[in-house]
């Protein structure tokens, strides 16, 4: 079955990894960020009270300090996200030997290849469904995006080394995210699907979308600057640069649209929050 996911929206990019982190630690750090956010709204109005039994000390405590334990925070729960994470995509054996080599280097989640290749870790390491488990996935779009209106619009993540497996891109570390402020259409997500038959008649199917072109929310680069912020993600700008033939080589009309494993390649530019209008699509093809 071959499925094409077609997607027009004003976006960002982060890292695949930052936001899986995230989502790991997000169930410990809900309640203690509710708290520590009524605690920072009560200071910026000059509302906060606390029980005349208790020195008033806490009411003393500057914004910045409240800002800071919030922060450490999330670094600290995320950092435990990482580690428990990368825990799970090594085997035993490297583990134990890890300890011992590089008793320092922290756990993170890594598939295992070339000179630390091993078919233990490597099968943990594509077992593990990244973004596309159901905990994690839940987790963004239910609980993490709705604070900022914010959208995942499809779980497939945008990979930069076309060297690595595509068959694995799911379960890849070194990819990317969109995150988009909604749809411009009635319809929320549109996929076309087609089962293949494997016999020699054609096989197609199509789909029509109305759009509403739109200039996007005046808040929208504030929310995506917020929910990158809140939750220490890594902004990547992504760009595809197109293979171009040198001009003294005889070429066909055909060379104009050369596809990007085919010379092209794909920039990366992590830690710029870039919002912008962008057409991304997606095909899978899978036997069944």
């Amino acid at each position: 079955m071959c499925r094409a996911v077609t997607c027009l929206s004003y976006c960002i990019a982060v890292t695949t990894k930052s936001l899986v982190f995230a989502a790991e630690a997000y169930p410990k750090l809900e309640a203690p960020l509710r708290f520590l956010d009524l605690v920072s709204l009560r200071i910026r109005r000059g509302t906060l009270r606390t029980d005349p039994a208790v020195p008033d000390t806490l009411e003393c405590v500057p914004l910045e300090v409240w800002d800071g334990i919030r922060y450490e925070l999330i670094k600290l729960e995320q950092e435990e996200a990482e580690r428990l994470i990368g825990a799970r995509v090594i085997c035993a054996g490297c583990l134990e030997d890890r300890q011992k080599t590089s008793p320092t280097r922290k756990l993170t989640w890594e598939i295992r290849m070339g000179d630390e290749f091993c078919d233990d870790c490597y099968d943990l390491a594509v077992d593990y469904d990244g973004i596309q488990e159901a905990s994690i996935y839940n987790t963004v779009v239910e609980c993490m995006l709705p604070q900022f209106r914010l959208r995942m619009p499809t779980d497939i993540p945008v990979h930069n080394d076309f060297d690595r497996p595509l068959a694995i891109i799911a379960q890849d570390p070194e990819t990317a995210i969109w995150i988009t402020t909604g749809s411009i259409s009635d319809t929320p997500c549109t996929s076309v699907c087609e089962d293949f038959d494997g016999d020699e008649n054609a096989n197609y199917q199509q789909s029509i979308v109305d759009l509403e072109p739109m200039l996007p929310p005046a808040d929208a680069d504030a929310r995506f600057a917020a929910f990158v912020s809140r939750f220490h993600l890594e902004p990547v700008e992504i760009f595809d640069k197109p293979f171009r033939p040198r001009k003294n080589n005889r070429v066909g009309r055909s060379s104009k649209h050369v596809v990007l494993d085919e010379g092209g390649s794909r920039v990366f530019r992590r830690g710029r929050l870039c919002p912008a209008w962008r057409l991304f699509t997606t095909c899978l093809g899978e036997w069944f």
